[in-house]
C-alpha cells in the first residue's frame, strides 16, 4: 500500500499543474475575446447617428431617430417610436448587403 502512495503523489502533482495551466490559457483566451467585444462596441457606440439602420437584442430591426447619452430612440415600424438603452444595441445593420 505504501507503495502505490509513494507512486501516486507524483502523479497527483502532475494532474494539478496541468489543470492549472489549461486554467490560464483559457483565462487569456478569455481576456482575449473580452477586449475584441470592447472594441467592437466602442465602435458602434460611436458611429450611431440618427438614419442608422440598426438590431438590437432580441433581433428587433429598426432606424434610429435620435441619439442620447444613454438612450436612442428608435422607429421600428412606420410612427411607431420606441426608447432603449443604447447598450442593447447588437450591430448596424448595412442596407446595401441585405
Amino acid at each position: 500500500m505504501q507503495e502505490f502512495l509513494e507512486a501516486l503523489a507524483p502523479a497527483s502533482f502532475a494532474l494539478v499543474v496541468l489543470l492549472f495551466l489549461i486554467g490560464i490559457v483559457a483565462y487569456f483566451f478569455s481576456a482575449k475575446k473580452t477586449k475584441q467585444q470592447k472594441k467592437h462596441f466602442e465602435k458602434l457606440h460611436k458611429k450611431l447617428a440618427p438614419g442608422k439602420h440598426i438590431m438590437f437584442c432580441g433581433g428587433i430591426f429598426g432606424t434610429v431617430r435620435s441619439v442620447k447619452p444613454d438612450e436612442v430612440e428608435v422607429e421600428i415600424a412606420p410612427k411607431t417610436v420606441i426608447t432603449i438603452s443604447r447598450y442593447a444595441i447588437q450591430t448596424i445593420v448595412d442596407k446595401e448587403k441585405e
